[in-house]
């Protein structure tokens, strides 16, 4: 009989699919499993293809880990490799340090299903996909999620969190979290439960989008915006700005070298939400945030001026800013 291999136990494995949410849950795991907890700074590195090259990759790979069972090497974007680095990177695929767990990911989900480096892993089994859940997983995911917390939920309940969520496990467990925290000590989450705690989702949507904007997420921020697109459109464009302001300042707040511990007082943020916005800023460089906000005030004068629809405008706003 076969066993299910373990998290973390292949050298190598490639995450694409449209769920963002369950590629993160899964590194994470990987990094849980392999990495010793004293010692996880010294063995974890994260690299992308526009700062690093294909060769670096693999001699950090082939060192050995320090003071650790295993190295984990993340590799983000994989598909924008040039063909020469793809073949420096096949070539370690084919020889993997037993030492080491390379992770690749597509950015955004997408994957060039022709390219030598997707095809070499596909061959080795080190593909695995992470698309969206139907709606009967994340009803059963819902339904284990409230007992997990010491509740029940309705099915009627149930019914009313994804119509307002839609399939986005990211927003569903979000909202799902919000309610349980909502009903208090009652043991039972009933459907007036979720369209009381739940009244806000659209606003909440809004600050989604500029969100995933912010991580240049262009399949997500495209199905938040078709869900919120009937939303005010100064409301639309005023959460957008505000991402980009939150960008602009804690880019320079790093710059400045303020305290990581420091940024929630100073930027007016939760703490949680720190590693998220630094991770977000650096996506960025100062030129490409100035040319965002001449974009969006570009934006704003074609909605006070009646040109473009505001729909079509904002639309294609999106697909410039997560390019």
């Amino acid at each position: 009989m076969n066993r299910r291999p373990t998290t973390g136990s292949m050298p190598v494995y490639f995450f694409c699919g449209n769920e963002t949410s369950l590629i993160e849950e899964e590194v994470k795991r990987i990094k849980n499993a392999i990495l010793d907890a004293g010692f996880s700074d010294l063995n974890y590195h994260v690299f992308n293809p526009k700062e690093t090259e294909a060769a670096e990759i693999v001699s950090v790979a082939m060192t050995m880990p320090a003071m650790s069972r295993k190295r984990l090497v993340l590799v983000k974007d994989a598909g924008a490799f040039r063909l020469d680095q793809q073949q420096v990177l096949v070539d370690y695929i084919k020889d993997p340090s037993p030492s080491t767990c390379m992770v690749f990911l597509a950015e955004r989900g997408k994957v060039d299903r022709r390219s030598v480096l997707y095809r070499e892993a596909d061959k080795r089994g080190y593909v695995k996909m992470f698309n969206r859940l139907s709606f009967a997983q994340l009803t059963n995911l819902a339904m284990k999620e409230t007992r997990d917390a010491g509740k029940e939920i309705t099915k009627e309940a149930i019914e009313k969190l994804l119509l307002l969520t839609g399939n986005n496990l990211r927003i569903m467990r979000g909202e799902l979290q919000k309610t349980i925290l909502f009903v208090g000590r009652k043991t039972v989450i009933e459907l007036s439960d979720v369209e009381e705690g739940v009244a806000d989702v659209k606003e909440n949507s809004m600050f989604d989008l500029a969100d995933a904007i912010g991580q240049k997420d262009e399949q997500r921020a495209i199905s938040i915006f078709k869900k919120v697109s009937e939303e005010i459109p100064v409301k639309l464009l005023g959460a957008i700005i505000w991402q980009f302001r939150t960008l602009w300042k804690v880019k320079g707040a790093v710059k400045k070298g303020v305290r990581r511990d420091k940024l929630p007082s100073v930027l007016g943020i939760p703490p949680y939400r720190v590693n998220g916005y630094i991770e977000r800023s650096n996506k960025f460089t100062e030129d490409e945030l100035f040319n965002i906000f001449h974009r969006l005030r570009v934006v704003d004068r074609e909605m006070k001026g009646g040109g473009l629809p505001y729909p079509l405008s904002l639309e294609r706003l999106i697909l410039d800013l997560c390019s």
